[in-house]
């Protein structure tokens, strides 16, 4: 009988214990964790707020320099295209017009013909610029269509009229590097055909203009094999690169990540985004959400654009065509530059020959 006593008392001790225990760490849950959540928090926000404005603290600074030159207008003005609205787009009589405006860079795009030349063409179906239905990778380089008369310009509701232009052929790259001297080049390489990006290199270093040279593609695995096989030459960021970044501004963490890339190019909500984007993108909910998602990044993106250029980074808009666009862009604090089809009629802007 004392035993059975014993054994109560001794079980009832072990539940007030038990209760007790229960006690301490719901408390803790309901009470220390929280506070201790929110002060890890706080010393998170703190910590990232200031390496976001100092990232050199964390990262160091790239030194690898665009060749692109800020002197003439305080910013890079690339010639998209060679200026699509005052010339036909990708020709060599457009590059010849926008080397010799000076102070500009020259944007282009590049493909590959069935016979392995790079040519210099936008579009790597021939149908917007030469009304014919058939790849560019499908025909050798002599069997390429003359450029139409009428060609629709991506970013711009008009048509550039090409009936009095005499130079309606696509010149090769070689050729382009050759005419340009100097001249610094952004290129994107818009197909993945075989042997592409190494045959895009070996005329870069023919020509001796891997620092004047910024090149890149749409798809990250093509953009890190570029890195990788020419790490002298700058490259702009893909689209997933670019995502990486946003997401890691977001979520506070960029500072603490690498940033492979040179430069930065991104979109404006322009008029004529909305129309490439409408030509491009044919579901509605898809074209909303994207244009909704640049414009809400237009409100917030110019810290990001800052901490960028404190990298060695440089952030450049595409493409801008109007004047309010114009001033827009020199709104951010961060801008290093922009993309034009019309770089004449922005350099009369600039310098007040035009209203």
């Amino acid at each position: 009988m004392p035993t059975r006593g014993l054994k109560l008392k001794d079980t009832k001790l072990a539940l007030k214990k038990h209760a007790l225990v229960r006690l301490c760490l719901t408390s803790l849950l309901y009470f220390v964790l929280p506070s201790v959540l929110f002060y890890l928090l706080c010393v998170y926000v703190l910590v990232t707020e200031i390496c976001f404005h100092f990232p050199n603290l964390v990262k160091k600074r790239k030194y690898k320099k665009l060749e692109y030159s800020k002197e003439r207008f305080g910013f890079f003005m690339g010639a998209h295209r060679g200026g699509s609205l005052e010339g036909l787009e990708n020709t060599m009589t457009n590059f010849k017009k926008a080397k010799e405006l000076g102070g500009l860079y020259v944007e282009m795009d590049v493909c590959m013909t069935k016979d392995k030349k790079v040519v210099v063409i936008h579009d790597p179906h021939l149908k917007r610029i030469s009304g014919i239905d058939k790849n560019v990778n499908d025909c050798n380089y002599a069997e390429l269509p003359k450029i139409k008369d009428k060609v629709p310009v991506h970013f711009d509701w008009s048509n550039y009229d090409a009936t009095n232009w005499q130079d309606k052929t696509f010149p090769l790259f070689d050729d382009v590097c050759k005419e340009l001297g100097d001249t610094p080049i952004n290129m994107e390489i818009k197909t993945n055909d075989d042997g592409i990006l190494e045959e895009v290199y070996k005329i870069v270093k023919k020509n001796h203009k891997t620092s004047q040279v910024v090149w890149g593609t749409r798809r990250y695995e093509d953009s890190i094999k570029l890195s990788k096989m020419a790490p002298e030459v700058c490259r702009f960021a893909c689209a997933k690169e670019f995502m990486s970044i946003y997401i890691g501004y977001i979520f506070g963490y960029l500072p603490f990540i690498d940033i492979d890339c040179d430069t930065v190019q991104l979109p404006l909500c322009t008029e004529g985004y909305k129309k490439c984007c409408t030509l491009e993108i044919k579901s509605a909910l898809k074209r909303s959400l994207l244009l909704n998602f640049i414009k809400l990044t237009a409100y917030i993106v110019d810290p990001l654009l800052v901490h960028l250029q404190k990298r060695g980074v440089e952030p450049i808009f595409w493409v801008i065509n109007r004047k309010e666009e114009l001033e827009e862009c020199l709104t951010y604090e961060g801008l290093s530059g922009i993309m034009t089809d019309c770089p004449e009629y922005f350099i009369n802007l600039l310098e007040g020959k035009e209203d």
